[in-house]
């Protein structure tokens, strides 16, 4: 992807559309958030982000900016998918 290219054209699923829900009210009450964002590449393969994000406050508590830090979390989320997929096929009664 393009440096500075806006990403609302990358195709969302519910979990990430549920993610920016959190976000706002995060942003909306001045909290810290953290959540994954699931994105798509022009390829079609899939990519998951993990987002933190911190306000930062000065003496008086008023918010300065918040601090953003994004990981690529999409391998380890490959893994935990297929834990859960041998663990729901191995211990299926009848298994």
């Amino acid at each position: 992807m393009q440096p500075n290219r806006n990403n609302r054209f990358i195709e969302r699923d519910a979990d990430t559309a549920a993610a920016i829900g959190v976000m706002r009210d995060a942003i909306s009450n001045k909290r810290t958030c953290i959540v994954d964002l699931v994105n798509y590449k022009k390829n079609g393969d899939r990519m998951v982000n993990r987002l933190s994000l911190r306000p930062v406050f000065d003496q008086s508590q008023n918010l300065l900016y918040y601090i953003g830090l994004q990981s690529d979390v999409t391998g380890m989320k490959e893994v935990e998918e297929n834990i859960v997929k041998y663990i729901t096929q191995s211990f299926r009664p009848g298994a």
